[in-house]
């Protein structure tokens, strides 16, 4: 059943949107590194600053080597930059916080609405009211509750007949 999966996706995905939407406004006007991290040959750094997020690979050189190369594509607010300093590949990615924030919203926005919808039809089962979702079956012409007209609805039976008009 996917139900479990995607309520884990929803919730992780939802707590990394209110993340990004605490360190917009938090890190607009300064940069501060969240987490960084090294191996033998380089350092990883996460980064939130002047409304976007980076993560960027930083080779270890000598502090007064400059690029050998260094390239830079745009695409959509998004920025990968790529430099070769002493011979060792660097790279950056940076990402706005505010599509950050819209993708990170879409799975628990999914789950939200599916959530409603599997409610909205246990509310409308063919039994209840519609607009109050009052218990129908003792009644025929009116809702007892709210007075909207019934609407007769035929049930299927597990056989593939129906039932009479509720």
């Amino acid at each position: 059943m996917l139900r479990v999966p995607l309520t884990l996706l929803s919730a992780v995905s939802f707590v990394l949107c209110a993340a990004a939407a605490v360190l917009w406004p938090a890190t607009h006007t300064v940069g501060v590194t969240l987490a960084r991290f090294s191996t033998s040959d380089a350092e990883y750094r996460l980064i939130s600053g002047h409304g976007n997020a980076q993560f960027a690979k930083v080779p270890f050189v000598r502090p007064t080597a400059s690029p050998q190369s260094w390239e830079e594509t745009t695409r959509v607010g998004c920025t990968l930059s790529q430099w070769i300093i002493d011979g060792q590949h660097g790279w950056a990615a940076s990402v706005p916080h505010l599509l950050l924030i819209g993708v990170f919203a879409i799975p628990p926005t999914l789950g939200l609405s599916s959530w409603l919808r599997r409610k909205r039809r246990q509310r409308y089962a063919p039994a209840l009211c519609r607009h109050c979702g009052y218990d129908l079956r003792a009644s025929h012409d009116r809702c007892p509750e709210c007075g909207t007209k019934i609407v007769p609805m035929r049930i299927p039976t597990a056989s593939g007949a129906s039932q009479r008009p509720l």
